[in-house]
């Protein structure tokens, strides 16, 4: 995960009982792919310690301007800023 290789749609905190901190999340390559992500970080160093899940969910991710009953798709509007990053 490299800003000059995608963008990072959300990160969410999860709370958990162990050592570390854990994050979930979902980044967009370049190339207009979604992964989504589960990871445990040192909360003292920040370093990352584990990566829990690392999946492709393109196939999945609606990428729509106009969905009934939603409009612009969530997929859509991170594409919109991908486009305007580059």
């Amino acid at each position: 995960m490299s800003p000059n290789k995608g963008i990072l749609i959300f990160n969410s905190f999860v709370v958990d009982r162990g050592p570390d901190e854990n994050f979930i999340g979902c980044w967009l390559t370049r190339t207009k792919k979604f992964f989504q992500y589960a990871v445990q970080v040192d909360p003292n160093t920040h370093h990352l310690n584990k990566v829990d899940t690392w999946n492709d969910i393109t196939d999945a991710t609606q990428v729509s301007a106009k969905e009934p009953g939603v409009g612009e798709t969530f997929g859509y509007l991170a594409f919109e800023v991908l486009k305007k990053l580059k």
